[in-house]
């Protein structure tokens, strides 16, 4: 029998804790979240941050990472990458995100030099931990990640990036309709105090449509500023409408995998159905434009759409 292999799934900084999973006993592990965590906890155990603080940290980095403007195909292409034996995807993990943030025991943010020169170190053993499986390690992040996108490539500036975008309009409407990521955390003091370290004030008085339009304007904005600046070949920018089980293998092999006929047919399969809910999949773009106000429609041409169709020029995959 093999030695289990831990992995944090929770880390809880105010408190000080964190929580490890074997990952042999984690068979949904692209879906990191508190729900699935915790249906399985007695899988889990639980130590002091300080063992992750004292790690030993493997040299390596990941194979490649996964940045998005929300509702936009990112789960269905973690999905993907994740089908391989070989290879470890992980949706949006919550140790990721909460290390993103500085805390205090108190759950306000911290803005000491020190501190944060802590938090990168644990960012890097987060990611030992991953590197100790020896599989490929790729990462989806949480949209508003896009936020702290410059201290991410710091950190590993030579993992090759994915961006996923869609037209402003469907990702609003999308949100609107079922709240989530960005959105409801639009009044936690921490996502607050990064909106404020990236010049980007959204106060409390704006409506949900303008506050999600403005997000997603400035994760266009954010996006545009690396893709200008950036090696293109570590960074692929890819539109929603291009998405399609014949585009899906281009980007696989843009992250330096092979794509063999099998891998192609499990693409076809895993692209029929919905892969958040399992439901039959199809593009909803045509209906989620009929379901936009015109308020949305407004505030998308005000404050999003200009960064949006700059970004289009820097898309590299053509639906076939």
């Amino acid at each position: 029998m093999s030695k289990p292999h831990y992995i944090p799934v929770h880390l809880d900084l105010p408190g000080e804790k964190i929580r490890w999973m074997d990952v042999d006993r984690f068979p949904d592990l692209p879906m990191m979240n508190s729900a699935a965590i915790s249906v399985r906890e007695e899988f889990t155990l639980e130590t002091t941050l300080n063992v992750l603080a004292t790690l030993n940290a493997l040299p390596g980095r990941p194979c490649g990472f996964i940045f998005h403007t929300s509702r936009c195909g990112s789960t269905l292409l973690a999905r993907m990458l994740h089908g391989s034996a070989d290879i470890l995807a992980f949706n949006e993990p919550q140790p990721v995100n909460a290390l993103l943030v500085n805390y205090t025991k108190s759950g306000y943010t911290k803005t000491d030099w020190a501190w944060e020169q802590g938090g990168n170190k644990l960012l890097q053993n987060l990611l030992s931990t991953y590197l100790y499986s020896g599989k490929k390690i790729f990462i989806k992040f949480s949209s508003f990640n896009l936020l702290v996108l410059n201290r991410i490539i710091q950190l590993w500036p030579d993992v090759p990036i994915v961006f996923l975008y869609r037209n402003p309009i469907e990702v609003v409407v999308s949100n609107l309709e079922k709240q989530g990521g960005f959105l409801l955390k639009r009044h936690n003091p921490l996502l607050k105090y990064i909106l404020h370290q990236c010049n980007l004030e959204l106060p409390d008085y704006l409506t949900d449509e303008a506050y999600c339009v403005k997000m997603i304007g400035a994760f266009f904005r954010i996006i545009l500023e690396h893709l200008k600046n950036a090696d293109r070949s570590k960074v692929l920018a890819v539109d929603y409408e291009s998405i399609s089980p014949d585009t899906v293998p281009d980007i696989l092999r843009f992250f330096g995998l092979e794509v063999t006929e099998a891998k192609r047919d499990a693409i076809y399969a895993g692209m029929t159905n919905n892969a958040k809910n399992g439901t039959p999949f199809q593009k909803d773009i045509a209906s989620k434009h009929a379901r936009a106000s015109k308020t949305i429609l407004t505030l998308c041409e005000q404050f999003a759409f200009e960064n949006y169709h700059a970004l289009k020029q820097y898309s590299q995959l053509v639906s076939r």
